[in-house]
């Protein structure tokens, strides 16, 4: 995977151009045109080629055919080769002859427990057929060793039991969901939480590649018969892809290189005798022999050099090479950058390379931190490596990546590649002359810029890894945040076209909308929103944050609107949601421009189930998110969505279709049906309803219904978070409190026994509670759960935001005076700090060194904190954390 343009090699200079490491095909060339490895052909069957393989019709049509046109080759090859490349057959014949003989045995061979991936079953089949097919396939029981490698594997990675996580991937297998089996089967799983969960899950699709790799590696070499035993012992030992590609990486075809070039001429043995013969008194005449010069190998001179590439080739394939050219490198190495020379040039290399060009000299101005920056490998952090990398591609930063030390880093590589690469160590000091600087071309050549490339890939990834987890962090923070029950106006501010005006009842529902101009009729906007607050008896005001945002919150402070207060609301993704498909049916009745001042007002009311309704990755919270893959930031935002929507819980008669499809085992087809047979057949009365919906069987019913509630139910359990599967163990333990096993339970029951549900938690001595879980039938940690729930029926986790939270003053940058200790909002949390909204239309930066280790703080969270510097040109406010 090649660096960004911008970055450049310091081994090799910032026009060099590396000459891909090169290994011999079957015939010993590749050309540039080489095909790729060899993928399992998928007609064969998993036995190897019979010698005398059955004839099919085709084949003797064939045959006769190639014996017509005298074509050299044994029938037995022939054959295979028309298995490989015919169209598959058709029905009963097709499949006996794609399963062979040991279909049965590889059906009843035990399979690696993982969870279940979606693809039509040829396609799974296909996949197995190819791990499966080669001369050393997986047997039963290497196939329980792959299986036994992942779980210990996972095991040492997360530092959790064995026996958890066997159970926990077991449960994944079966198709149960993360939310599912962290609330529900806490006894199996040891307690493994929601993140846990899915980190295993995650790790176990990363171990489930890299089996996958080993075994095609394996196939590839076995099939080019290039498997020996030595390679082969490596490959089951590596746990990494990386080793893995280390170890594949002599034997990979390649484009035409220049020791390509010196094997399809016959050097390779020339090469192999300067590393293994000791007994070489005249270098020169044993060259000789390979001269030809109507091969082009016109001297001894010309035929040492062809040689010389053969081994400069091998040197940058050394196992012990490029472990340690890594650990230089990673310790050693710096990165540096510098503005590139011209904003022009730099607006044509940003425009070529599809970038985001600042222009002139705001671009300029932005990376200016950047123009003589250089930090070591080990120390450059997350964000230090997004910007520089945005820096080039916006073109006005040229970024190279250094070995340090001087030559310190050459000299050790050129040490270790000697040493690994001689057969012999009594060599005359000619052939030792020739070796070294071999391996010294290798080195410069292909290896440095090799490992420099590997490490400004190893570099983007660990800082995209670090963005998504601040994302993901700030997203749960964000869609955590206590709800406000009460009537909403929400204002989308503006200047030309006013400020849209939408006010929303404690529902959600729309009670009138409007506009407010900023511009022209101050006056009457002004009693205008006087009276449709008083009119509606609104509770709080909701502004977005976007353009003229400071300057409606200044208009609905001058507006005398009495007790009212407001709050600053993040709109991003407000337009995204205002344009989209859901919100034309969600509010096909509003134009598109008064749909975000809806979004605005409702966030304030319920973020969670107003967020959901937005793609994650536009709710602007991330740290260089534009810059980060899509595919792998939307999986572990949806992960985020989905626990904080279950650990929450979903109100089934009142949740839109976008919130009622993260639900555990529901999807947009499921939260569909439900949300028509509500239409059709009025409010659920209670969970069972759900098995009545076409699409919705036990396995779906079981893994939704404990995050679905149903207030005022018939019966109460329906509104809290026990399982329908616990329902008669809740019952059960009410009745051995009240001494009554048919006593009927209500909300008004459960607060009479709140303080004795509370003791059982509390109580100093756990057999207690332990004995009473095996009493009632249950796990210990599914009671507890059964008694948290009972204590508080229908609580939201999240709690309620209050009125002495909102604001109801507003200042000025020029109005803040250092030392002053102000109230401020958390917008953003970023790896170095965190911005915070003081109120005065300009986030204060909360520096790292400015909060104590201590410090946990997410977005959201209401903070006291002190100025420590105003910058009014710059428009910037440094903060500290006060106590």
């Amino acid at each position: 995977s090649p660096p960004p343009s911008g970055w450049h090699s310091g081994a090799s200079g910032p026009n060099h151009v590396v000459d891909t490491l090169s290994a011999p095909s079957a015939s010993g060339y590749c050309t540039a045109a080489s095909s790729p490895p060899p993928q399992p052909p998928p007609s064969l069957c998993s036995s190897p080629p019979d010698p005398s393989p059955q004839l099919h019709p085709l084949d003797i049509t064939a045959l006769r055919l190639l014996s017509a046109l005298a074509f050299p080759l044994p029938p037995a090859t022939v054959i295979q080769g028309l298995n490989t490349l015919r169209l598959p057959r058709d029905g009963k014949e097709q499949r006996q002859h794609e399963e062979g003989p040991e279909a049965s045995e590889r059906g009843a061979a035990a399979t690696c427990p993982g969870p279940k991936r979606e693809g039509s079953a040829a396609t799974e089949g296909k996949e197995r057929r190819e791990t499966e097919i080669s001369t050393n396939r997986p047997t039963k029981s290497t196939s329980s060793r792959t299986c036994s490698r992942i779980i210990t594997n996972i095991a040492s990675q997360l530092e959790v039991e064995r026996p958890k996580v066997d159970a926990a991937v077991r449960l994944l297998g079966d198709g149960n969901t993360v939310p599912f089996i962290a609330r529900y089967r806490k006894e199996a799983t040891g307690g493994l939480s929601d993140s846990e969960l899915r980190r295993l899950s995650d790790l176990l699709d990363g171990l489930e590649r890299l089996e996958k790799r080993r075994e095609n590696v394996l196939f590839t070499l076995s099939e080019s018969g290039q498997l020996t035993t030595e390679t082969k012992t490596a490959l089951d030992r590596a746990n990494t892809l990386q080793e893995i590609e280390d170890l594949y990486l002599p034997f990979k075809p390649k484009r035409n290189t220049r020791a390509g070039k010196a094997i399809e001429l016959g050097l390779e043995p020339l090469a192999d005798i300067l590393i293994s013969n000791s007994k070489i008194t005249s270098l020169r005449s044993v060259a000789m022999s390979f001269v030809n010069k109507k091969l082009g190998v016109e001297n001894v001179n010309v035929a040492l050099q062809f040689a010389k590439d053969i081994l400069a080739k091998r040197c940058a394939e050394l196992l012990p090479a490029r472990s340690k050219a890594r650990e230089l490198l990673k310790r050693y190495g710096r990165i540096t950058s510098k503005p590139r020379s011209g904003v022009n040039n730099a607006l044509k290399v940003a425009k070529k390379r599809k970038g985001r060009p600042t222009r002139g000299k705001v671009g300029e101005n932005k990376y200016q931190q950047y123009h003589n920056f250089s930090c070591s490998v080990m120390n450059l952090k997350a964000h230090q490596t997004l910007a520089l990398n945005r820096g080039v591609d916006d073109g006005f930063l040229s970024v190279r990546i250094e070995w340090g030390k001087g030559n310190y880093s050459f000299n050790r590589l050129l040490e270790v590649a000697v040493r690994s690469i001689s057969k012999r160590t009594d060599q005359s000091s000619e052939v030792r002359r020739v070796v070294t600087e071999a391996c010294s071309d290798g080195i410069k050549r292909l290896l440095m810029p090799a490992i420099e490339r590997e490490m400004v890939k190893t570099l983007a990834e660990k800082a995209a890894a670090e963005s998504i987890s601040v994302f993901a962090r700030n997203l749960r923070s964000l869609l955590l945040q206590p709800p406000f029950h009460g009537t909403v106006l929400g204002l989308d501010p503006g200047y030309r076209t006013g400020c849209k005006m939408a006010i929303c009842c404690p529902m959600g529902g729309i009670k009138h909308t409007g506009i407010l101009y900023l511009l022209g009729k101050y006056a009457s906007s002004a009693s205008k929103l006087q009276r449709v607050v008083k009119e509606h008896n609104v509770s709080a005001i909701a502004i977005g944050d976007g353009t003229a945002s400071r300057e409606t919150e200044e208009f609905v402070a001058q507006a005398k609107l009495g007790s009212t207060p407001w709050s600053v609301v993040s709109e991003a993704g407000a337009s995204v949601y205002s344009a989209s498909e859901l919100a034309s049916s969600e509010l096909a009745e509003l134009d598109v421009s008064l749909r975000g001042a809806v979004s605005i007002a409702r966030r304030l009311q319920d973020p969670l189930a107003e967020l959901v309704k937005i793609p994650p990755h536009h709710i602007g919270i991330g740290l260089y998110q534009h810059d980060l893959n899509e595919k792998t930031l939307s999986h572990a935002l949806d992960g985020v969505v989905e626990a904080c929507v279950n650990e929450v819980g979903v109100n089934i008669n009142t949740a839109s279709e976008s919130l009622l499809q993260h639900v555990a085992g529901l999807n947009k087809s499921t939260a569909a049906a439900i949300l028509s047979h509500r239409e059709l057949k009025g409010p659920f009365r209670c969970r069972s309803e759900l098995l009545k919906i076409k699409g919705i069987g036990q396995k779906i019913f079981r893994q939704c219904a404990g995050f679905l509630r149903i207030h005022k139910a018939e019966n109460v359990l329906d509104s809290t978070s026990v399982h329908p599967e616990s329902y008669k163990v809740a019952q059960r333990l009410i009745g051995l409190l009240e001494k009554d096993e048919k006593i009927v339970l209500s909300v008004e029951r459960l607060h009479k026994l709140e303080t004795r549900l509370v003791a059982l938690l509390q109580d100093e001595h756990p057999p207690k509670l332990s004995n009473l879980a095996t009493r009632l039938g249950t796990g210990q940690e599914t009671l507890k759960d059964i008694i948290r729930a009972l204590t508080s029926p229908g609580r939201d986790v999240r709690g309620k935001l209050k009125l002495s939270e909102l604001r109801q003053g507003v200042a000025r940058l020029d109005d803040l005076r250092i030392g002053e200790i102000v109230h401020g909002t958390v917008s953003n949390v970023v790896p170095f700090g965190a911005f915070v909204d003081i109120g005065v239309g300009q986030n204060g930066l909360l520096h790292s060194s400015q909060m104590s280790k201590q410090s946990s703080i997410t977005p959201g969270q209401k903070l006291r904190v002190e100025i420590l510097n105003v910058d009014v040109p710059r428009k910037r406010v440094s903060l500290k954390l006060h106590s």
